[in-house]
């Protein structure tokens, strides 16, 4: 009688390793060696490439219920067209006083109150929650970044980025930034401030929430030059060498900064708010455009990739629903899942998820939120929405070792 033996360790890791969120869950049910070697390695070895797109992982979005009256933070579930390797409901998560998200990444949601001072750094998937003091400085936004943005070699831990645009009276501007470090090594704490080097004259940006992307362990946010400070926002016949887009980065390890010039058909873009920055599927930085709202590109989006130092390459363009022109004053908000590698435009009717490592895309249904009274469905803000996207790894170290 033959009897089944399992393959070396080694080699079943890298076989786990080239699988997708469902294949490598489906392994975790066929035999407890497969689930040993999962369980045991789901955190230091088999953590989502951030090279390779897991669609799978986009669970829902959430968003802000005060902005219609209501208390709370909120995740939106999408069905489909990817189906999560776990089915999750629609889902309210209630944290009393904290109940304004201002980042979420790999599961984790960050949270702040208006009656409260300090942040909750709150797990989604487990539950778990650390409660910690807010910057030494008024914050414009809040970023997290996990260990899967940096590599093997560096602090695994949680960091949280705090940033704050200060401009100078000579029209330009300089970052101040804090960083918490959330280590199982180490004291939880927040550095030093640091201040970064005068950006270039004429430089402007906003560092909102939910518009920045985290790409080779720096996050970039995206700003605007323009030659004379006062019209880049209002005049559509600019040329290239009156105003372009560019991209800020702060590196969270060396905490350098710098600059990307992007490409010169986005140049007019930053004032639409029709642009998100992105990564592509081998880890590049990118940029998504939103054509719609641009009378020369056409009722599409463009997928821009960093090719070399300022110089792009257009990855792809897809054909969207085109929109009227009144709605273009308020459906202008692109959402981008790191994780997923998917974008989040909104349609007439509906949302539209799309793939930027294939193009493909499917209409799903806009989700409505509950309206105060006096104001109109169609009108309603939703605010920023923020993806959730499952941190598979901890399902994987979560299972039980039966």
């Amino acid at each position: 009688m033959d009897i089944w033996t399992s393959p070396p360790l080694e080699l079943l890791l890298e076989v786990f390793r080239r699988l997708d969120v469902t294949g490598v869950v489906r392994c975790a049910g066929t035999c407890k060696p497969w689930r040993h070697a999962i369980i045991s390695n789901g955190i230091s070895c088999l953590r989502p490439r951030p090279d390779r797109f897991l669609p799978n992982l986009l669970l829902g979005f959430f968003f802000d219920k005060k902005l219609h009256g209501e208390a709370g933070v909120s995740l939106h579930h999408k069905t489909g067209p990817f189906n999560p390797a776990f089915a999750m409901p629609t889902a309210r998560i209630d944290l009393a006083l904290y109940d304004e998200p201002l980042s979420s990444r790999d599961g984790l949601l960050l949270l702040k109150g208006r009656e409260v001072q300090d942040l909750c750094l709150y797990n989604t998937m487990t539950g778990d929650h650390t409660f910690i003091s807010s910057a030494a400085f008024k914050a414009d936004t809040y970023v997290i970044v996990t260990g899967y943005d940096l590599s093997p070699s560096d602090d695994l831990g949680v960091r949280v980025l705090a940033m704050k645009v200060e401009v100078a009276d000579n029209r330009t501007f300089t970052l101040r930034h804090q960083q918490f470090f959330c280590s199982k090594s180490s004291a939880s704490t927040w550095g030093p401030v640091k201040r970064s080097p005068e950006f270039m004259k004429n430089l402007y940006t906003s560092i909102s929430r939910s518009n920045e992307v985290v790409c080779g362990g720096a996050v970039h946010w995206l700003g605007v030059w323009a030659l004379d400070w006062f019209s880049w926002f209002d005049d559509d016949d600019l040329t290239a060498d009156e105003i372009q887009a560019y991209t800020l980065a702060v590196d969270v390890r060396t905490e350098r900064t710098w600059t990307t010039k992007l490409p010169d058909q986005c140049r007019h873009a930053y004032a639409s708010c029709s642009l998100v920055l992105a990564t592509s599927g081998d880890g590049r930085l990118s940029v998504v455009m939103d054509g719609r709202f641009h009378g020369d590109h056409g009722s599409c989006i463009q997928v821009w990739v960093l090719v070399g130092e300022d110089q792009w390459s257009l990855e792809r363009t897809v054909a969207v629903p085109a929109v009227s022109m009144h709605t273009q004053l308020w459906m202008n908000k692109i959402v981008f899942c790191p994780r997923s590698g998917c974008v989040l435009f909104e349609v007439e009717g509906g949302d539209l998820v799309i793939e930027v490592e294939t193009g493909s895309s499917r209409q799903i249904g806009h989700f409505i939120p509950n309206v105060p009274c006096g104001r109109s469905h169609s009108y309603s803000y939703i605010g920023h929405r923020y993806p959730y996207e499952m941190d598979w790894s901890t399902y994987l170290s979560s299972m039980k070792n039966f």
